[in-house]
This record gives structure tokens, sequence and C-alpha cells, in this order.
């Protein structure tokens, strides 16, 4: 049966269009910005040069990152619009063609996602790495065109970087709990990006004008206010990889990838970002940041949670099956007041002869639903 004309809507292909295409403009800006600033000052070597090859590889790794998501996407709007899931809609670029040791719940539908974010992290940090330990970020001045303004900018752009990632992977209706989740994570992601260019920017002291023991201190914090930001570019993998999970694998995943995130965030993130602001704020009376109390709101939110999330956690591994409840702690797929929802795999229809490797089909989801529960379809989504 041939596809409906609505699994692949116009509008759909014009908006993940402008998306890959915004993220690559943003890409190429960032990219060249940074690399101005390495290569105006190694002057006389053409090694920062090939910082251009990390760039490109990075544009061609998210190009094929959105291209692969749209394919599974339109394909997932199939399956959702046929009764039967024809032979020829099944998804070719499934993990589990890569590798068989781990089941595709566990890789993740999209494992392009978080992986092409942890490549471009790996560049950009690289540079900032350079940046700072190179002394570049001494010599800027104020009053230049290139100066630390532009950099704190073009650091920043990482958030965009990533709402863009994001929406290339969600194609979820407005108002369904994925999107809800999407905008969260978009939405705390960038926040924390400007936390971390905020405290970057306590390492712009210029030596003429800032001389004694703030200075000094500073200069010995270099190492650890480095190391930290690098923490808070790579925690947002983790946010991907649930995104990239199955409803029916994130229902029983969210949890633990939650509380591991919101464990190192408050860890490596909150903690010693309050301590670094409140060490030179109370020693030396250094401009401290309104982002002190975001740190403080953080750890606790992160206490506030802890204890329920691991109560939850304990009983799901004392019981039978391991199975969560429907309506899970976690908030991940829960329904509206009065709803009680069981998500269950349909396994996936293939035609005669049909060679495909287990696990190369499309998840699909059955939704079983209490007599009195009043669930309407809009409020559920089963991929996005």
């Amino acid at each position: 049966m041939a596809p409906s004309a609505t699994c692949c809507s116009p509008r759909h292909l014009v908006l993940h269009v402008l998306d890959a295409s915004s993220l690559i403009l943003v890409l190429v800006l960032q990219g060249s910005v940074l690399n101005y600033y390495i290569i105006d000052h190694y002057k006389s070597s053409v090694n920062p040069y090939f910082w251009f090859l990390a760039d490109f590889a990075t544009v061609f790794v998210f190009a094929g990152t959105l291209t692969i998501s749209y394919q599974y996407l339109t394909k997932v709007r199939f399956a959702e619009n046929d009764s039967k899931l024809p032979s020829g809609a099944m998804f070719p670029l499934s993990p589990k063609r890569l590798t068989r040791r781990f089941p595709v719940s566990r890789l993740g539908i999209m494992p392009l996602s978080y992986c092409s974010w942890l490549i471009y992290c790996t560049f950009l940090l690289s540079k900032i790495v350079l940046i700072v330990r190179s002394g570049i970020l001494y010599d800027l001045s104020p009053q230049a065109t290139f100066g630390p303004q532009l950099l704190q900018i073009t650091i920043a752009l990482s958030g965009v970087v990533f709402l863009l990632l994001v929406e290339g992977h969600n194609w979820a209706p407005r108002g369904s709990p994925r999107y809800l989740f999407v905008t969260l994570v978009c939405g705390k992601t960038a926040i924390e990006i400007l936390d971390t260019v905020s405290l970057l920017s306590l390492l712009h002291t210029h030596p003429v004008r800032h001389l004694g023991a703030l200075h000094a201190a500073l200069q010995g914090l270099e190492i650890p206010i480095t190391v930290l930001c690098c923490f808070n570019f790579v925690l947002p993998a983790l946010a991907l990889y649930k995104l990239s999970l199955t409803d029916v694998s994130a229902e029983v995943l969210a949890l633990p990838v939650s509380l591991l995130y919101n464990l190192l965030h408050m860890m490596l993130i909150d903690l010693p970002y309050l301590g670094v602001r409140l060490y030179l704020w109370l020693n030396y009376d250094h401009s401290t940041s309104v982002l002190l109390m975001k740190n403080v709101f953080g750890i606790i939110l992160a206490l506030r949670g802890l204890i329920p999330d691991v109560t939850e956690l304990v009983r799901r591994r004392r019981t039978a099956d391991g199975t969560p409840k429907p309506a899970a702690a976690n908030g991940y797929l829960e329904g509206g007041a009065g709803e009680l929802l069981e998500l269950q795999p349909v396994p996936c229809v293939k035609e005669a002869g049909d060679a495909a490797a287990e696990g190369d089909c499309i998840p699909r989801l059955a939704i079983e639903q209490a007599p009195d529960a009043r669930t309407s379809e809009s409020n559920i989504s089963a991929h996005a």
C-alpha cells in the first residue's frame, strides 16, 4: 500500500532543511571565528589552518546525522499511517547493522545524535583549551573587534547548535510529553552553556590592569575552571541519549539516565561552580555573577529529587520483572489525570523472503488503555 501523502508533508521537509541549513551556518560561523583567534596568535605557523579540516569533519557529521534522522522520521510516519508495515519501510541504518552486542533499546534508535554532539564537543573544547592555555585569552583587548566579548558570544553559539540538533530529531506534536521534554532540555542546556561562558570569562584579567593576589589566584584556577567547563559541554550528551531511546525503553531507562545526569551535574557543575565563585568573592572581593544563585537552585533541586528517584529505582530492582509502573515517577511518559497507559512493543511485520536483520525494523508501539481512561491520541507520541 502506498504511504499516505501526509507521511512526508512539505512542511516537515522545509522545516528540516531550515534546521539543517541553520545548523551548518552556525557551525561554520563559530568555527571560523575561533580559528581566527588561533591563527592571529600563531601568525608565523600554518598549523592552525588545519583546524578548518576539523570544522569540515564536524559539518559533514552533522549533515549526515540530520539526513539520517529525516529518513528515519519519515519512515516512522509511514509506519504510523499504515496498518501494515511493508518491507520497504524497514530502516536500513539501524544500529544493529553496526553491532549486535547490545540491543537496539540500549543504543538508542538514533545514536548519531549523541555521537555527533560528542564529536563536535571534542573539536570545540580542543580550541577552547588551546585559547586558554596559550595565553590568547589574556591578550585580548576589550576595545578590539575580536575581543573577549565576541569570543564569549561565539562559544555561547553552542546552545544554538544543540537546539537545532535536537529539533532535527523531533517531530513530536505540540503539547505531547516528548515535545515538552525537548523544550525543557533545550532551555536547560542553553542556560548551562551561558553559565560555562560566564565562568570562563573570569579568566580574562588583563595583567596590566589586574596585578596582585586576584590575578595570581585566577592563574592558579585556570586548569580547574577549564576542566569544569569541559564537563558542562559533554553532559548534554546524556540528554541526547535519553531522547534517542524508544518510548518503551525510555520508560525503563529514563529514570537511571536522569538520576545519573542530575548527580553528575550537581557534583561536576553546580557544586564546583558555586565553590569557585564564592572563593573569589569572599577572599578577593571579586564581583560575582547572578548565576551563582542558579548553582544554588540546581543543588537544591538535585537534592530534593535524589531521594524519590533512588527510592523508585530500588523499588524497580526489587520487583520480579523490573518493570516500572505505567505512570513513572520520572514524568517522561506520564499521562493526564485518570489515565492508565500500558505500552507494549509490536513485532515488525516482515514479508515472506525478507532477510533483514533482527532489530532493523522501526520500533512500533501498541497502546492499551484502561476502560475508564480518557486519553486522546494527540497526547501520545510514540515516535518523535
